[in-house]
């Protein structure tokens, strides 16, 4: 499973910061593990330093799974498969625990199971979301954001 999901492309790693680089240590604090939210949606318009605002709250943590979202994942079972292939490169969840040949919403659940059974918290950053557009990739970010467990939080940007 973890070579067909290989095939999706990885785009599993977080931004780098600017070398001037403003501490925003209130918004930081927003991030943390006490404020932060199962959901955390981080909005504003293109430029005001979003994906370098997550990237410094979360960058000491080893927890952290990054996914930069962009056109492609509005393909059929595109964006379940680049999520998936994420955790896995990231080590959270295991090639075992996603048998070959699913797709979609039960691409997803698998993970999840694998993710409930071994307990850790994990945070998945899903970046660039404007990008998602089709039916099927809303509907999979709809299923992502109402299914996953509660040791997966989520930070849309």
């Amino acid at each position: 499973m973890g070579d067909e999901l290989a095939l999706q492309g990885s785009r599993s790693r977080a931004a780098r910061l600017p070398e001037l680089f403003v501490p925003r240590p209130r918004l930081d604090a927003l991030l943390a593990d006490g404020a932060r939210r199962a959901v955390t949606l981080i909005s504003g318009p293109p430029g005001v330093g979003k994906t370098t605002l997550v990237t410094a709250a979360l960058r000491p943590r080893h927890d952290v799974v990054t996914v930069t979202v962009d056109g492609r994942d509005n393909d059929a079972g595109r964006l379940s498969g680049v999520i998936v292939a994420a955790l896995l490169e990231q080590g959270t969840i295991d090639a075992e625990s996603v048998p070959t040949g699913m797709a979609g919403p039960t691409l997803l659940d698998a993970a999840f199971g694998r993710l409930e059974r071994v307990g850790e918290q994990a945070i998945l950053v899903l970046d660039d979301v404007q990008a998602l557009t089709s039916s099927d990739a809303l509907a999979t970010l709809d299923y992502l954001l109402e299914r996953a467990p509660p040791e997966l939080d989520i930070v849309v940007c």
